[in-house]
């Protein structure tokens, strides 16, 4: 899983548009396929894990689809949400988690 993930992350920051496109879909791909095994496998590291670089993963996607637009006219706004996103990127990541392992204790 650190090979793939890192390997695509490290991919997804290449000015090649072809190739930072298809090692985002083989991050979600292996995002899919290892959050099913941490079910099944009841792995909470291999969730945390799987949850850390698809947040990565989200978060270059989401700054390279942001390049083509231009803040000019908006950066107040998008510096005012900024805080908000990490707070609410947190809350979440920590309501994942518990949400994990209370069903896989049952």
């Amino acid at each position: 899983m650190h090979i793939a993930s890192i390997a695509s992350i490290a991919n997804m920051t290449s000015y090649d548009t072809i190739a930072w496109m298809l090692f985002t879909l083989i991050l979600a791909g292996s995002t899919y396929y290892f959050y099913r095994t941490s079910y099944d496998y009841k792995a909470m590291s291999l969730y945390v894990f799987m949850i850390v670089y698809a947040y990565i993963g989200a978060n270059i996607f989401l700054f390279r689809i942001f390049e083509n637009i231009d803040f000019s006219d908006i950066w107040e706004l998008f510096v005012f949400l900024l805080p908000a996103y990490f707070i609410g990127s947190i809350v979440l990541f920590i309501k994942l988690i518990k949400n994990f392992h209370k069903e896989i204790s049952e």
